[in-house]
């Protein structure tokens, strides 16, 4: 991601039941673009590691007590 010029973290959470392989978040407020471009990026590694074939992003709500905007979505096998 830096190579690209995205230099917020990204946080994985792995769920043990569902239909996402992965939910990918960041604490920072990327604009919409940037976090499109992090998506992508992110599935494009799932899809080398797991050799899974097309991901895609779907965005997901969230909201945190007390806290800034996070934004988070969760990545599923197209």
């Amino acid at each position: 991601m830096r190579d690209v010029g995205l230099t917020f973290p990204i946080y994985f959470a792995m769920p043990n039941s569902g239909d996402a392989l992965v939910t990918i978040a960041t604490t920072l407020d990327p604009s919409d673009d940037d976090w499109r471009r992090a998506s992508a990026i992110v599935c494009q590694v799932i899809e080398r590691k797991a050799g899974s074939g097309r991901l895609q992003e779907r965005e997901l709500a969230c909201a945190v007590a007390n806290a800034g905007a996070l934004n988070v979505a969760a990545v599923t096998v197209e």
